[in-house]
């Protein structure tokens, strides 16, 4: 009966107008009203920017194919992925001009990816029925508006790997105004899952900063990255003139991968900080 009663307020929620339905989640998720004109935390800031469409005219920093032209012209061409193609319609891939590994993936949206590591064993039909299903359809979380700005494109990229030969830590650096602030790492992700946490300052000291829950806790220590001051170096170029963003790299053995710029964080809710983090990164973003 609970179960029925949460379907069914979910989804009056889903039908009111897009701003009134991010209100009524924040409050849901948060307990608190948000501060949209005098912003406290970063949840806040995130927020505020939601609201008010405050992100529309930097959608091609979300965007996963342009923002590659945004890293070429901050002077980081060196860390993006090789590009092997680029799509409006998954039919026109010629998969036969591709290497035996590569990634492919929308760049309007999260989530929408395909990693082949042996092309022998793709199923090229799936392939393209499921990238043409991504293709036309919408960022599924309609309050962050500025996705819906990006034209939607198919991007085949170049497969990278660890020394172990499987996809390499993903290192996610909060900056706010250039400066990076704290790096999020995360485990055990799949497509059902958005996998545990940690946080780490950027002498690699653990901030203990994920709430402490089954969901997101990671107790482990993970060894300081390889390439840690070239990421935090890059990091701040890509996020100069930003009040707040956050810039993802891959570490390998041989050097560091641009991933991409998100500028709304997990929606803004970051259910899975302590306060302390939010707080934090809010009065940084303040200064």
């Amino acid at each position: 009966m609970i179960k029925v009663i949460k379907s069914i307020v979910w989804k009056l929620i889903s039908l009111l107008p897009t701003k009134i339905e991010y209100l009524v989640l924040y409050v849901m998720f948060k307990n608190k009203l948000p501060n949209f004109f005098s912003p406290r935390d970063y949840s806040e800031f995130i927020a505020r920017d939601i609201f008010f469409n405050r992100n529309n005219k930097k959608a091609y920093l979300a965007d996963k194919y342009k923002v590659r032209e945004y890293v070429k012209q901050k002077g980081l061409e060196q860390t993006l992925t090789k590009l092997y193609g680029v799509w409006d319609n998954a039919n026109k891939i010629n998969f036969d001009l591709l290497p035996n590994k590569f990634a492919l993936k929308l760049n309007h949206s999260c989530g929408m990816n395909i990693i082949c590591t042996d092309k022998d064993k793709l199923n090229f039909n799936d392939t393209i029925n499921q990238l043409n299903l991504w293709l036309n359809s919408k960022h599924p979380i309609t309050y962050e508006s500025h996705y819906n700005r990006i034209y939607p494109l198919i991007i085949c990229e170049e497969y990278i790997s660890d020394e172990k030969g499987i996809f390499p830590m993903d290192y996610k650096v909060h900056c706010a105004h250039g400066e990076p602030i704290f790096i999020q790492l995360a485990f055990d992700r799949d497509e059902y899952t958005p996998g545990r946490r940690i946080i780490y300052d950027t002498n690699w000291k653990n901030l203990h900063y994920v709430i402490n829950n089954d969901e997101h806790f990671a107790n482990i220590e993970v060894p300081r990255p390889i390439h840690l001051e070239e990421m935090l170096n890059y990091a701040s170029i890509l996020s100069n003139g930003l009040d707040y963003a956050r810039i993802d790299f891959y570490d390998t053995q041989d050097k560091v991968f641009f991933g991409e710029i998100t500028l709304t964080p997990m929606g803004g809710w970051l259910s899975y900080f302590k306060q302390e983090a939010l707080d934090l990164m809010g009065n940084r973003i303040r200064k």
